[in-house]
C-alpha cells in the first residue's frame, strides 16, 4: 500500500513562507554586517543548489588562536524530492489495477480496515485532501468494499501523491576552513579510501561585506587510476549560492512531506 504519513503533509505555500522568512535573515544579517566591519568571517547563512532543489544551513564558529585564521562548520543539508513524473505515476496505478482485483487485495483490504480506527482517523485529519481521503476509506470499510477501498487509493496516488514533494533533513557534517583572504575560506580533504581529493571553498564576491552573502563550491577530484570499485577519474563539482533560490520555487507540486 502506497501512502504518505497523513500528519506530514502541508501545504506548499510554507515553503514560500520558509523563503520569505530566509530572506528576512539574510537583510537582518546584512544590516549587522555594515554594523561591525570585521566581519570577513562565515558564521550562520543559508546557500541554494544551483541545479537541484536543496540548501546547505552553516552554523560556523571562529577557533582561531594564531594565523592562519580557522573556522569550524557544522552543515545541515536539506533535498527536495520533486513529484514522479506522469509516466511513474501511470506505471504505479497501473500495478494498483493489476492488485486490485486479486483476493490479496481484498485480504489486503479487510486487514487494514480491522487494524485501523477509520472513524478516528477522518475525525483527526487535518482538513483538505488528507481528510478527503481518509473519509473515502472510512465509507469503503464500512460498506467491505474492495473496489471503492482501491479506488480510493487510486485517489489518493492521482490526487496526493502525484503532487507532493518530500523534504529530508539530514544529518548534519563538519567542517574545517582555513582562510585564504577576505573573501574567501577552503578546506582540502583527501579520501582515506580512495584517490579523491576534495576541496571545498566557501567565497564572495570582492568588496562584499555581508556575513550571509557567502557561496559553496565542492570540488572532488578523482586520480585517473582509480581503483574500478572507486569509479572513474574525473571531476565532480556541486555548487551552491545564497541568491540560488530559483531551484525552490517551480518544483511542480502542491504539497510537502516531512
Amino acid at each position: 500500500m502506497i501512502r504518505v504519513v497523513q500528519n506530514r503533509i502541508r501545504p506548499a505555500s510554507l515553503l514560500a513562507a520558509l523563503l520569505v522568512t530566509l530572506g528576512v535573515r539574510s537583510v537582518e544579517a546584512e544590516n549587522t554586517a555594515k554594523k561591525d566591519p570585521w566581519l570577513d568571517t562565515p558564521t550562520r547563512f543559508s546557500v541554494f543548489n544551483t541545479k537541484e532543489p536543496s540548501s546547505l544551513v552553516f552554523s560556523c564558529e571562529d577557533r582561531s588562536k594564531t594565523a592562519p585564521r580557522t573556522i569550524h562548520c557544522v552543515i545541515t543539508e536539506t533535498t527536495i524530492r520533486r513529484p514522479d513524473p506522469p509516466e511513474k505515476v501511470a506505471q504505479t496505478i497501473a500495478e494498483l489495477d493489476a492488485l486490485a482485483n486479486t483476493p490479496k487485495a481484498t485480504n489486503d483490504m479487510r486487514a487494514d480496515c480491522l487494524k485501523k480506527n477509520q472513524d478516528y482517523l477522518v475525525n483527526h485529519s487535518p482538513p483538505g485532501a488528507a481528510k478527503d481521503f481518509a473519509g473515502r476509506v472510512a465509507a469503503a470499510c464500512k460498506a467491505n468494499s474492495p473496489k471503492d477501498y482501491w479506488a480510493a487509493e487510486r485517489w489518493y496516488i492521482e490526487n496526493v501523491l502525484a503532487k507532493t514533494c518530500s523534504i529530508t533533513t539530514w544529518f548534519p557534517f563538519d567542517a574545517t576552513f582555513t582562510q585564504i583572504d577576505p573573501n574567501t575560506w577552503q578546506s582540502t580533504v583527501k579520501s582515506t579510501v580512495c584517490p579523491f581529493v576534495t576541496v571545498t571553498t566557501l567565497w564572495r564576491e570582492a568588496g562584499e561585506r555581508s556575513p550571509a552573502l557567502w557561496n559553496y563550491r565542492q570540488v572532488t577530484t578523482a586520480a585517473p587510476n582509480s581503483p574500478e570499485a572507486c569509479g572513474h577519474g574525473g571531476e565532480t563539482v556541486s555548487e551552491f549560492r545564497w541568491d540560488g533560490r530559483g531551484q525552490l520555487l517551480d518544483l511542480g507540486c502542491s504539497y510537502l512531506a516531512f
